[in-house]
């Protein structure tokens, strides 16, 4: 990816699905991922540990940022479902994350518009706030003037099609939700221009 994108790559340090309290092997797979990728010439790891209760699990993300050195630390949406979200931001301030990725623990950004303006405001410029969640062209500019953000995370999936399951549709490999070997996903290169169009417009 390095080698064919000029743009900043952030790597996901996630061990698995479901949550984000994580075993002590978990933690050790996250610690080798993060050398791995800084080896890789990543520009930014994004990761959240939490506690079962869900609260920022401090001593393992004080590991994690400090291995990750002079790498970006972006904090993911675990962040969403802490219970204290100003007190969190405060927290990941101290830890030296870079970046929080939030939908102000809302379904979508719009919905959560409030709480992301809250915390940009009182980040002061400490800590960038990146909202997430249903962000598209036609609603991009309407949130940027709602919130007062800088950026924002786009995940528009459309789907793709590998034809050679065909012959045989009754066989799956997996326990993906789609059932259908030849789906997959993959970015929509138009959705993500009309969002960089409207922006521009703005």
């Amino acid at each position: 990816v390095k080698r064919r994108c000029r743009v900043p790559v952030m790597a996901m340090v996630r061990p698995r699905r479901s949550g984000f309290a994580y075993s002590q092997e978990d933690l050790d797979v996250m610690r080798r991922d993060v050398e791995l990728f800084g080896e890789a010439g990543a520009d930014g790891v994004v990761l959240g540990v939490l506690t079962a209760s869900g609260e920022v699990e401090v001593a393992a993300c004080r590991s994690l940022a400090l291995l990750a050195g002079g790498m970006q630390k972006v904090f993911h949406r675990a962040f969403d479902v802490t219970p204290q979200p100003f007190e969190a931001l405060e927290t990941l301030i101290e830890l030296g994350f870079t970046r929080i990725l939030t939908s102000g623990q809302a379904p979508s950004a719009l919905e959560g518009a409030e709480t992301i303006r809250a915390l940009i405001e009182q980040s002061k410029g400490r800590i960038e706030i990146l909202p997430a969640g249903s962000v598209r062209a036609d609603n991009v500019r309407e949130f940027v003037r709602a919130t007062g953000c800088s950026q924002v995370h786009l995940a528009p999936i459309v789907a793709g099609e590998d034809p050679s399951t065909r012959t045989h549709p009754r066989i799956s490999f997996g326990v993906a939700l789609d059932s259908r070997e030849g789906a997959f996903g993959r970015v929509d290169e138009t959705a993500v221009r009309e969002v960089v169009a409207a922006l521009r417009a703005a």
